[in-house]
């Protein structure tokens, strides 16, 4: 018995000591090893930054960096669009944001099939496409499954007022 009480002991000792001779996970960069123009950007993220993985981190990072590298009007443009999602209710916003994810979710070559018809949709006069515009949502419209309304779900009424079911 005393040689199997050591031998678990043992077995128990080896297969602990692997994840005790690996470095404890990455935290990720603190805010404060970054400068201070950076820790203004992400000063929002200050709450939850000790909380957020790794990963997430660099990626806020990442996207911090191609905010400082972009030009100007394209800054403009997108707060401009932030301003205009904002303005939606959470039922279009949750559209949009679904939407988005299904977009990035498309093979790349599709993606860029997409960006590059609207990019020839974007060049057309306007009233060309406000005409397609419209077009597209009449088809939208014919292709939707019709709603019962109430009316359509009240049983009938015969002349002498009485319900046909």
């Amino acid at each position: 018995m005393n040689c199997r009480n050591l031998l678990l002991s043992l077995l128990l000792i080896l297969v602990t000591l692997p994840s005790q001779a690996q470095p404890p996970p990455q935290s990720g960069p603190e805010l404060e090893s970054l400068d201070p123009e950076q820790r203004r950007m992400l000063e929002h993220f200050e709450r939850s930054w000790e909380e957020m993985p790794p990963e997430r981190k660099q990626r806020v990072l990442r996207n911090m960096r191609r905010w400082q590298e972009m030009p100007q009007e394209q800054r403009e443009r997108i707060r401009q669009r932030g301003r205009e999602f904002s303005r939606h209710d959470e039922e279009r916003r949750q559209r949009i944001r679904n939407n988005f994810e299904n977009f990035s979710n498309l093979p790349e070559a599709e993606r860029r099939d997409i960006r590059q018809s609207f990019r020839r949709f974007q060049e057309l006069p306007e009233d060309r496409r406000r005409a397609l515009f419209e077009e597209f949502q009449r088809r939208q419209q014919d292709a939707e499954p019709r709603r019962p309304s109430v009316q359509d779900e009240s049983p009938e009424v015969n002349e002498t007022g009485t319900a046909e079911e």
